[in-house]
């Protein structure tokens, strides 16, 4: 027994010391590797893969190494790509688990311009007619895309992309509401939630005294700067509207003039 340990010790030593061998010691993690060439060119892999923001998950890393292993020329060793080995082979290349923090796909370039003039436009609809309730309702998504949202990224990325799968708006939406608890409501689904329905307000403060709890607007929102600029478009829609209340006068002002004059502006002049 003694002497198989032995000889198992002078094995590895040799290995060590022969640059030729196969079993390394890694200058990070500083566990064993059996093969270099085989996990250089498994890691080489995955960058490629996630700098192209494709998914790249435990599963894909195991089928992918099987695919690998079974193309080598070595026959007589047996590769199994177990969860073992998928654990110090990510701990090496400082590999975790992540999920998507955000997708490639971009806002529109008009984004911030169709908020606006949806939220101006509800403002002149209050102000036009006159509503009993107003619900303040969220349409949640549902989505039926099966690819995952967890996958292999560099632990302590800050940003963690991912191409779609194509199947973005296979999706079933989910209407939540609120109404104040006075009121009933006739739909058979409700969620009971705060007594104040001033959870985005668009639907609530006309002046726009409460235009600071607009979600999208918010610091750390998709628009940031929507506060600033909704409050210089309401400027000019006040403009506008004023503007064309003095045309419209100065315009009624001159038809009766000519009207007592006996001129007619649209009539034409016989000689």
């Amino acid at each position: 027994m003694k002497r198989i340990q032995f000889m198992k010790q002078q094995k590895l030593l040799s290995l060590r010391e022969s640059k030729s061998g196969k079993r390394l010691r890694l200058d990070g993690a500083g566990r064993h590797l059996r093969d270099k060439e085989f996990d250089d060119q498994m890691i080489a892999w995955i960058r490629t893969q996630r700098a192209c923001n494709q998914r790249v998950s435990r599963r894909t890393i195991q089928i992918h190494a099987l695919q690998i292993a079974n193309q080598a020329d070595e026959e007589e060793t047996i590769f199994k790509a177990s969860c073992g080995w998928l654990n110090k082979f990510m701990l090496r290349h400082n590999l975790r688990v992540r999920i998507a923090t955000t997708v490639c796909q971009k806002p529109p370039i008009e984004y911030e311009k169709k908020l606006l003039d949806f939220i101006l436009y509800i403002q002149r609809q209050r102000q036009s007619n006159i509503y009993h309730h107003i619900y303040a309702a969220d349409e949640t998504a549902v989505w039926l895309d099966a690819s995952g949202g967890k996958f292999v990224a560099v632990k302590g990325a800050k940003e963690v992309s991912v191409l779609t799968t194509g199947h973005d708006k296979l999706r079933l939406t989910v209407m939540l509401h609120k109404i104040r608890p006075s009121s009933r409501c006739k739909l058979k689904c409700t969620v009971q939630g705060k007594d104040s329905a001033a959870t985005c307000g668009i639907t609530n403060a006309l002046d726009g005294s409460e235009d600071g709890e607009i979600h999208c607007f918010k610091e750390d929102g998709p628009v940031p700067n929507g506060m600033i600029r909704l409050q210089q478009a309401r400027e000019m829609a006040e403009f506008d509207i004023l503007a064309e209340g003095i045309a419209g006068l100065f315009e009624e002002v001159d038809v009766e003039q000519d009207e007592e004059n006996g001129f007619i502006s649209d009539g034409s002049v016989e000689l």
